[in-house]
């Protein structure tokens, strides 16, 4: 089986220890490796070869942290275009390079997930459902809370192990999220999907014309040694859930036996992160002083930090920046990275 892993994106739910120039899949976020690196360590326990796609402005980072990876296993982006473009690219040089009845599994940089056996099983026998089916195979989760951030996949026909997939709904409001996790019927959506050349081939031909020929015209160029910048940059800025999962009617689902966090926002990330003291506040960095605070998470760079009386808070201090913010209030940390981004312009 062969693992592409993506690994894209601005970061900017974390500013500002995520930026543009070293997104959160690049960072060591909970332990001592990055995303990236700890993506990758699981996808060995799974897949047979590699390959990690980033665009252009990152390669070297991703080289260097994967050192070991051949060069040819990383496929460069000429630039950012979302996730169908990049998936499309990858079935691309992947048709070029092995036979169309491959099993491939595409999985992210950034999730957090310690149960390196339990996924490894479930994307294992989520590709051999998708073979046994002919389908595209998606791995969920159930829920354990409303999450409004994530989109839901409904379960319909039991098969062996897995479900024919009957609705895709993508990030609902919070009255049908606390029906959907009450119902018991729905998955939370991980990204996470697998098949065969062949499948992905065929379903992007039924939904999806831009893509298809994009595969088609991309794996041409490839073949011929030819630059792809023009042809990829062309390609519709979309992700790959619109672009092509949503439209699909011939997906299965595989509930997924392994705990998952996408480290979405700083509430997020203080869950995982170790705690410091008897108060649940959790340090990284030598500068934090805290004094009647609890429940918070600090992070120092190279100067004193001191925080006092304050509960449910997030402060982070790096050469890009300095964040405070109440935790619940964590999702609007993208609006403001973007707002910073357009005062420097």
């Amino acid at each position: 089986m062969i693992a592409v892993i993506v690994a894209g994106g601005k970061g900017t739910r974390l500013w500002p220890l995520s930026t543009s120039a070293k997104p959160k899949h690049l960072l060591s976020l909970t332990g001592k490796e990055s995303l990236l690196r700890n993506t990758y360590q699981r996808a060995k326990l799974c897949a047979d070869e590699i390959y990690v796609v980033t665009d252009s402005s990152h390669s070297d980072l991703v080289a260097e942290q994967l050192s070991e990876l051949p060069a040819e296993n990383i496929i460069v982006e000429p630039g950012r275009r979302d996730t169908a473009s990049c998936i499309t690219l990858a079935l691309a040089t992947i048709a070029v390079n092995h036979d169309e009845k491959t099993k491939v599994a595409f999985f992210h940089a950034d999730h957090h997930i310690q149960n390196g056996k339990g996924f490894a099983e479930s994307v294992a026998f989520a590709a051999d459902s998708a073979v046994e089916y002919d389908s595209i195979a998606l791995i969920g989760i159930h829920p354990d809370y409303p999450a409004t951030g994530f989109g839901y996949i409904k379960n319909g026909k039991r098969l062996d192990g897995a479900f024919k997939v009957d609705e895709f709904k993508e990030k609902p409001d919070q009255k049908t999220a606390e029906k959907y996790l009450e119902s018991g019927e729905y998955l939370w959506n991980l990204g996470l999907f697998a098949g065969t050349v062949e499948i992905f081939r065929r379903e992007l031909a039924e939904n999806s014309d831009e893509y298809s020929q994009g595969l088609s015209d991309l794996e041409r160029l490839i073949k011929a040694g030819d630059d792809l910048s023009e042809r990829y940059l062309a390609l519709p800025k979309q992700p790959i859930d619109t672009a092509l999962i949503e439209k699909s009617k011939n997906l299965v689902v595989i509930p997924g036996t392994f705990d998952w966090i996408d480290i979405g926002s700083y509430k997020d990330m203080y869950a995982v992160m170790p705690k410091s003291d008897e108060f649940a506040n959790a340090i990284q960095g030598d500068h934090a002083h805290l004094i009647n605070t609890k429940n918070s998470m600090v992070v120092t760079h190279n100067k004193p930090v001191a925080v006092i009386g304050l509960d449910h808070i997030a402060v982070i201090d790096t050469p890009d920046g300095i964040l405070v913010c109440h935790k619940d209030h964590a999702q609007q940390v993208k609006q403001a990275a973007n707002q910073i981004t357009e005062a420097s312009k």
